[in-house]
């Protein structure tokens, strides 16, 4: 292992200060079950406290010198933008809403915003219909009959947003928005052509005990003749009894069956649910111990997904107006595929069949029970389904590589016929590069999928390419593939890009997926761990040239390696990571992270916690890689004091400072970041990596 990080010395001596020039407060000590826990940086936790918050300054600015040293930044920067953002134009968030009318948002080569567009998709005309100078737009939301849009703008943390209602016709906005909505998860749908209903939460505070209580299903109705709109709650947890101010609500319209599913989520990982005629009586639908995992709504049916007997994710169908959960109509289920997506059409239902996360089929079964298998014209890693309603003909279809995003086709299942949707023009010969998908033996003998991507005249087997790393390993969130900002950078700079399908994520499955969680949580790095010593052990790859990489609960997956097995890397990224698990439970919208990682309040709880936590695993006297870290300062999934924690910590345990911390003030969980933020974030990360691997035409010694 190499420490590269020859720039510091000079750095601190220039700034009169390192790490830890925030006044250390008296260690903060808690037991549990006869163990004594300090955590001699829980001060960091208050991220309002005027000395934590100048800490952190500090070490921003620290960051900011150590990249400025850089000889090459500007020619990282150059390679970035070559192979992510000089295109003429990109289009994403496609949705149809006629057989003619289509919307989408477009960004020009010259734009640092996407923009509303319609599209003709008779005379194949595409219009601008409105030119964004407002903000980040997350998803655009048009009306059945394509006359208004809800357009959602981002808030500065990326999870919540204002919507604005636009009217196609007459191309202006209706005079006010709708505030605190939360776009993600399907919670924006449309009842009809002047009703919708969206996501409400009153409290956003971070720092209030209230913080997502006592969130509401709004239901806007508008008055195209005045101009203007007025909404009402229509769900919340006053509607029924036994829903707490804790959990969170959304509702799914039945289209033309004047029916309605609330939908409760709360602490558990399934959830409950109630149904509603015209909205007026609420009555239960399923409980969490129907363990309905998704669904979809025609007028009179619902169609869902549930574990069966065997672990195997199953298809079934019931009636709104007399359902049985338990005895309904069996559809499908999984075989040695998984069930990732399907959607409800006019003609049948279409859904995915994903083989080790990588590998993504489509299969039709049409209305007589019939399956039959739909080929695309190209190989598929991901592919992401969308229909316009039960009752149409279309669905469109987005597929992702590891070397290509966001192809889109559009597919009619009256005739068959599929037709491509240019998304982009950014001359990237997809052809030059080369992905291997393959099985290793993890530790335990399981099977463990691994990914290696690089460029075709690449000599992966000869021990001097440097490798890339990540992995996920939580919620059951697959790492399909994606083709990343830093993916094609690195690989045509000599580099492989490796992914570790750990377990803990959906890649196998549920037995995959709960062999990764709570107490079984080390799993996932001891997969991790074996798959960096296939690299080595199959000379694709040495010690000295492995940089990781990981984001969010990733972070505990590849932090814990690197803990454990330090001499096999050479550096490590981390982006908003979990790093402090032993205190997830107790930060704003923390319960819902129980069912994944545990809780303190057992014994078995605490000690799964405890061994997953990165930040109180560190050791003195140990060598470990160099370690760059990001956080924002409105991160609510993740809080900024991850990061801060890890990172005192783990300079104040070595005798060299070993880590580097980014602090942005805003950017959320990183679903907020502007273009020059997500292409200064790209950079920084080749930078690091290239420094760690000591990169021939990236690095020099005077860095």
């Amino acid at each position: 292992m190499m420490n590269n990080f020859i720039f510091f010395g000079m750095i601190c001596f220039m700034m009169n200060g390192c790490v830890g020039t925030k006044k250390k407060s008296l260690p903060y000590i808690e037991h549990f079950y006869g163990v004594k826990v300090i955590d001699e940086y829980h001060s960091h936790e208050n991220l309002n406290d005027p000395s934590v918050l100048n800490y952190l300054l500090n070490e921003d600015k620290f960051s900011e010198k150590y990249f400025e040293g850089f000889n090459k930044i500007s020619e990282i920067k150059g390679i970035v933008k070559k192979f992510n953002y000089e295109t003429e134009y990109e289009i994403k968030n496609l949705k149809i809403s006629t057989e003619l009318t289509w919307f989408s948002l477009k960004k020009l080569s010259s734009d640092s915003l996407f923009s509303l567009v319609g599209y003709n998709s008779v005379l194949h005309q595409e219009e601008l219909l409105y030119s964004n100078n407002e903000g980040r737009i997350q998803d655009i939301y048009p009306s059945p009959n394509g006359k208004y849009v809800v357009i959602a703008f981002s808030y500065a943390d990326g999870e919540f947003a204002k919507l604005k209602i636009f009217d196609v016709e007459n191309r202006n906005f209706y005079p006010n928005d709708l505030k605190n909505a939360r776009p993600k998860f399907g919670s924006i749908n449309w009842i009809d052509n002047k009703q919708f209903s969206f996501q409400y939460f009153p409290n956003l505070d971070t720092n209030s005990p209230n913080y997502l209580h006592n969130s509401k299903v709004k239901v806007v109705q508008l008055k195209p003749d005045e101009y203007l709109f007025s909404s009402r709650i229509f769900f919340s947890c006053d509607s029924v009894d036994d829903i707490s101010p804790e959990n969170r609500v959304y509702m799914t319209p039945a289209i033309e069956g004047n029916r309605y599913i609330a939908v409760v989520v709360g602490d558990d990982y399934y959830t409950n649910s109630y149904i509603s005629k015209q909205g007026n009586e609420w009555i239960p639908f399923w409980t969490s111990f129907d363990k309905i995992n998704s669904y979809r709504l025609t007028d009179r049916l619902i169609y869902f997904t549930k574990y069966n007997d065997n672990n195997k994710l199953a298809l079934y169908v019931t009636t709104l107006d007399n359902p049985d959960f338990d005895d309904s109509e069996f559809i499908i289920e999984e075989g040695n595929w998984v069930l990732k997506d399907f959607v409800v059409t006019s003609n049948g239902i279409y859904l995915t069949k994903v083989y080790n996360g990588v590998k993504t089929e489509i299969a039709y079964i049409d209305n007589n029970g019939v399956i039959h298998d739909i080929e695309l014209p190209e190989s598929t890693g991901r592919i992401l389904l969308s229909s316009k309603s039960w009752n149409s003909p279309y669905i469109w279809i987005r597929v992702d590589s590891w070397v290509s995003s966001n192809d889109v086709y559009i597919f009619d299942s009256n005739t068959g016929n599929m037709k491509s949707y240019i998304t982009k023009n950014d001359n990237i010969d997809i052809n030059s590069y080369k992905i291997n998908e393959t099985e290793i033996k993890s530790f335990d003998g399981e099977l463990l999928p691994v990914s290696i991507i690089y460029k075709k005249d690449t000599d992966i087997f000869s021990g001097t390419a440097p490798i890339l790393l990540t992995g996920y390993g939580a919620f059951g969130t697959s790492l399909r593939p994606y083709k990343y900002k830093f993916l094609l950078p690195w690989i045509e700079e000599g580099g492989v890009y490796a992914v570790a399908h750990v377990r803990g994520g959906g890649e196998k499955g549920k037995e995959w997926r709960e062999a990764g969680k709570r107490t079984l949580k080390y799993n996932t790095w001891m997969d991790f761990i074996a798959a960096t010593e296939y690299l080595v052990n199959s000379k694709i790859a040495d010690p000295n040239k492995i940089v990781t990489w990981a984001s969010s609960a990733g972070a505990i997956c590849s932090a814990r390696a690197l803990i454990e097995r330090p001499e096999l890397y050479a550096g490590a990224i981390i982006l908003n990571g979990q790093l402090n698990s032993l205190r997830g439970e107790f930060e704003p919208g923390g319960k819902s992270g129980i069912n994944e990682y545990g809780s303190v309040k057992t014994k078995e709880g605490f000690e799964g916690l405890m061994s997953m936590d990165s930040y109180h695993n560190l050791k003195s006297d140990v060598d470990y890689p160099p370690v760059y870290l990001r956080a924002s300062l409105d991160d609510t999934r993740v809080p900024a004091y991850h990061s801060s924690k890890f990172h005192a910590r783990l300079n104040r345990l070595s005798t060299e400072r070993k880590s580097i911390l980014d602090i942005l003030p805003e950017g959320g969980h990183g679903f907020a970041l502007t273009q020059d933020e997500r292409i200064e974030e790209t950079v920084r990360m080749l930078a690091f990596a290239f420094a760690q691997i000591q990169h021939p035409t990236y690095f020099s010694s005077s860095d």
